[in-house]
């Protein structure tokens, strides 16, 4: 019976997977993740300097960067190949060189944004011929990892989540009731931007009425697609019937194709054509 649990056990583990074994998660030195300020207690020859470590979201050391005093030029060394373990409090953070590794061995503060120890050597930032001296070091934290932290914008943009989106130029903008605010400036509302209306009908001030019709523009539609052939020159009606009298949804409809029109349809037809029509029929 024992041999048999255990070979069901067993059957679990290599079949279906161990269910008692949860994903891992991201290790203890991702707590250090962020931009770090790194103060020397002994900056020698570098007094004045002012150097920034960055570590990734695993708590790696990825950049070192020194500020030069007399003219803000920046050394600056990526790290591809650091490793850090941090076990409680105390931080050993691992730099490997060609004459061999510079480490940090220190104490990370209760409050995580401060951390206290030494590097065995001093660590060339690779131009600028400058370094950042060895022995007793304290890193205080910048920031956290914010995405915006290295991200310069454009003049009339800002940094979302890491990215330069242009700025609401109506943000900090009140309007006066009956006006919205447009690129920045208050312009009257549009009443008709949300006002769907019936065919032949258009939005005046928020309200539908009926499409007002050119009977000039009517005469030239209706002799340009040729339709006094069936309807006569006056639209009295000739093999087909008098237009005289019919509305602008009945023109439109049998012009379009959304009602059978014996005549055919006109391509690109317009429910202002259809109005057009009625109006020159009306002034015949």
């Amino acid at each position: 019976m024992r041999k048999m649990s255990t070979v069901l056990m067993l059957g679990c583990l290599f079949v279906c997977g161990c269910p008692f074994m949860p994903p891992p998660g991201p290790p203890p030195a991702a707590v250090l993740e962020g931009t770090w300020s790194v103060i020397p207690e002994d900056p020698g020859e570098f007094e004045g300097w002012e150097y920034e470590a960055k570590f990734n979201s695993n708590g790696d050391l990825v950049e070192l960067s020194g500020v030069r005093p007399e003219d803000g030029a920046t050394a600056r060394l990526t790290i591809d190949d650091a490793t850090t373990e941090l076990e409680g409090s105390d931080v050993v953070i691992t730099l490997p060189d060609l004459t061999g590794a510079r480490v940090f061995e220190g104490t990370l503060s209760d409050d995580q944004n401060t951390m206290t120890g030494s590097v065995t050597d001093q660590i060339d930032l690779g131009d600028l011929e400058a370094s950042l001296p060895g022995g007793e070091l304290t890193f205080e934290r910048i920031t956290n990892g914010d995405p915006c932290d290295d991200v310069t914008c454009e003049v009339g943009e800002s940094c979302v989540d890491g990215e330069c989106i242009p700025d609401d130029p109506c943000a900090d903008v009140t309007c006066d009731p009956g006006t919205v605010c447009v690129d920045g400036e208050c312009v009257p509302e549009d009443l008709c931007a949300d006002v769907t209306c019936p065919t032949c009908e258009t939005c005046v001030d928020g309200v539908c009425e009926p499409l007002q019709g050119d009977p000039v523009a009517g005469d030239a539609f209706y002799a340009a697609n040729s339709c006094a052939a069936c309807h006569g020159d006056n639209a009295e009606g000739a093999f087909g019937p008098s237009l005289i009298g019919t509305d602008c949804i009945t023109n439109y409809n049998e012009l379009s194709g959304i009602e059978e029109h014996t005549g055919g349809t006109v391509d690109g037809v317009t429910e202002q054509d259809a109005a057009d029509l009625v109006a020159w029929y009306d002034s015949l």
